[in-house]
C-alpha cells in the first residue's frame, strides 16, 4: 500500500490529474452558484421569461382590500413570435392560451369567436372572452369563444398568430384589441427587426435561459457595459411604428375576411395621466417612454390608427376609448391605467356581445 506521507505534492502531480481536479472544483463552484441563485429565485432576461397575472384586481381609489390571486405563465423565445407562452396546468391549454382546449373541428351549429390581443385580453380572473361567451349563449345561440390574448404582445405578433394558427380553427368572428405594447419604446430593434434577429438564435437563447447562472452573467454584462437610453433615440423607435401598426391591422382584417370571418376592431381605453404612478414608472424606471406628458398623446394617435383602418376598410369598430369618456367611475373599470378590472372585463364583453348580435341580425 502507498504511504500518504510519501504522496507527491500537488505541483508534482501529473498534469492530467491536476487538470481534472481543477475542472471538478470549478464545476462544483458553478453548480453551487446555480443552486444558490435558484434558492433565491433569481431570474433575468431581456425578453419576457414569465408574466404574473392577477386573477382579481381591486379598483383604485377604494380603501377596502379585495382578494387577489395570481398565477404565472412562462414564455420561451420563439423564432417567429419572438416569445410564446408555455402551457401552464390549470390556467392555459396545451397551446399556451387561457381557457380550455381548442377543438380543431368546429361543432355543427356553433359560431366561433376568437379574441386576439395582449394582456388586456389574457388577464383577469374571468377574462372578457369568457364573459363574452356567457353573454352570447344567453341569447339562445351556440358560441365558442377562444381567448388568444398573450401578455406583452404587439400587433406584429398578433398578425402572425392569426395567419399561422388561428384561421386553422375556422373562426366566424375575430376581435382585434392591441395598441399598448405597440407604442412602447424598443430597446434595440423594432418587433419586425427583432424577429429577424431571433430567427437563428431562439434555440440558443432558450438553452441559456434555463441556467440562472447564465442569466446572472447577462444581468452583470448589461450593468457593466454601457447601453444607450432608448428615450434619447431620435426619431423615437417604437416596437411597432404607426405605419406598421396600420399595416398589421389591415392585414389582420384582410386575412380574417378572406377566411370568411368577421373582423371587429377595438380601441384601448385608459386612465393614465401625467401624475399616475404607472406613468412615472414607465418613464423613469422601465424607460419605455420619453416623458409623462407624451404617453397619452401617443396612445391617442395609435387609437386613431384603429379608427382610420376601420373607416377605410369598412370594418366594425368598438371604440372603447371613446365610450370610456362618458363613464364616471373609471377606476372601477381599469385597475392600473391599462388593464381591466372584473367590472371592466364585463363591460368590454357586453360591448362585443352587442356588436356581434347586431351583425347577426343584419
Amino acid at each position: 500500500m502507498s504511504n500518504p506521507k510519501h504522496r507527491p505534492p500537488p505541483s508534482r502531480w501529473p498534469f492530467r490529474k491536476r487538470f481534472v481536479y481543477s475542472g471538478v472544483g470549478v464545476l462544483g463552484g458553478l453548480l453551487l452558484l446555480e443552486l444558490l441563485l435558484r434558492i433565491f429565485q433569481f431570474r433575468y432576461s431581456t425578453l419576457p421569461m414569465s408574466m404574473e397575472y392577477v386573477q382579481w384586481i381591486s379598483a383604485l381609489g377604494h380603501s377596502q382590500e379585495m382578494p387577489r390571486g395570481t398565477f404565472r405563465i412562462n414564455y420561451r423565445a420563439d423564432p417567429e413570435y419572438l416569445w410564446y407562452p408555455e402551457p401552464t396546468a390549470g390556467f392555459t391549454n396545451s397551446l399556451g392560451f387561457r381557457g380550455p382546449e381548442w377543438a380543431r373541428e368546429k361543432p355543427a351549429g356553433v359560431s366561433r369567436v376568437v379574441c386576439l390581443g395582449d394582456s388586456c385580453t389574457a388577464t383577469g380572473e374571468i377574462p372578457y372572452a369568457e364573459r363574452l361567451q356567457s353573454c352570447l349563449n344567453a341569447a339562445g345561440q351556440r358560441f365558442d369563444v377562444m381567448n388568444a390574448g398573450v401578455g406583452s404582445w404587439s400587433s406584429y405578433q398578433g398578425r402572425l398568430l392569426l395567419g399561422k394558427k388561428i384561421l386553422d380553427f375556422k373562426p366566424d368572428v375575430v376581435t382585434i384589441y392591441f395598441g399598448w405594447n405597440d407604442h412602447w419604446l424598443a430597446w434595440s430593434h423594432s418587433d419586425r427587426d427583432l424577429g429577424k434577429y431571433l430567427s437563428g438564435r431562439a434555440r440558443w437563447i432558450n438553452l441559456v435561459r434555463k441556467s440562472r447562472l447564465a442569466q446572472a452573467l447577462t444581468w452583470a454584462a448589461n450593468r457593466l457595459l454601457p447601453r444607450p437610453d432608448p428615450r434619447l433615440r431620435q426619431p423615437p423607435l417604437f416596437r411597432v411604428s404607426e405605419e406598421d401598426y396600420r399595416k398589421n391591422l389591415e392585414a389582420m382584417v384582410s386575412s380574417a375576411r378572406t377566411a370568411g370571418a368577421l373582423p371587429i376592431l377595438l380601441t384601448a381605453p385608459t386612465t393614465l395621466h401625467a401624475e399616475h404612478g404607472v406613468t412615472r414608472y414607465l418613464v423613469t424606471q422601465s424607460r419605455l417612454f420619453h416623458n409623462t406628458q407624451q404617453i397619452n398623446q401617443v396612445h391617442d394617435a395609435y387609437n386613431n390608427v384603429v379608427r382610420n383602418v376601420a373607416a377605410a376598410t369598412e370594418t366594425p369598430l368598438i371604440d372603447l376609448a371613446q365610450e370610456f369618456i362618458y363613464i364616471e367611475d373609471k377606476n372601477d373599470y381599469i385597475s392600473d391605467g391599462i388593464h381591466l378590472t372584473p367590472r371592466g372585463a364585463e363591460w368590454v364583453a357586453q360591448q362585443i356581445c352587442l356588436a356581434i348580435r347586431d351583425r347577426s341580425r343584419d
